[in-house]
């Protein structure tokens, strides 16, 4: 194969994958309780709002979907006002209610939901409440990530700006 073949291929490649993207990244508190169900084949499925400010006075609400263990552990761990983080796709699902059928309508309603593929809880809700009402004692302070300064001198003279390693 030929140097040109292979720019080509991958200038084609890079141009193909733009053009198919449907990736979400959010990060917001939970603003309705996830709700657990059950498909008929059994898969479980949990559904809740996720609720993202956008700084100003203006909140967004998402509709977040998580199937098999993701339903699982949101029904589990999650609860109204803690901080999560998600990853996930776009999907827009078609329905009709039984009133519509009912009525005669034929027109049906969409909603559009965000299909977690992953999430983490972040925070707990009133998480910081707690923190700072028992500034007292340690319990349920998360320990910091940041590196420590660390005294280490040991009485031994100084090497100078000697760098052990390049």
């Amino acid at each position: 194969m030929t140097a040109r073949k292979i720019r080509l291929m991958v200038r084609t490649w890079g141009r193909e994958m733009s053009k198919f993207i449907n990736r979400v990244i959010l990060r917001g508190r939970v603003a309705t309780q996830p709700a657990l169900r059950f498909l008929p084949s059994d898969a479980p499925v949990c559904t809740f709002q996720l609720a993202t400010p956008d700084g100003s006075n203006h909140t967004e609400f998402h509709k977040l979907v998580g199937y098999y263990e993701r339903a699982l552990e949101a029904a589990q761990y999650f609860e109204v006002g803690d901080v999560i983080y998600v990853e996930g796709h776009i999907r827009t699902r078609q329905f009709q209610t039984e009133e519509d059928k009912q009525v005669g309508r034929t027109k049906k309603r969409s909603v559009i939901e965000i299909v977690a593929d992953d999430w983490v809880l972040c925070s707990k809700a009133g998480a910081d409440a707690k923190k700072n009402a028992g500034a007292g004692d340690d319990a349920g302070v998360v320990p910091s990530l940041e590196p420590m300064a660390v005294d280490r001198s040991d009485g031994a003279a100084d090497e100078g700006s000697a760098v052990p390693f390049l």
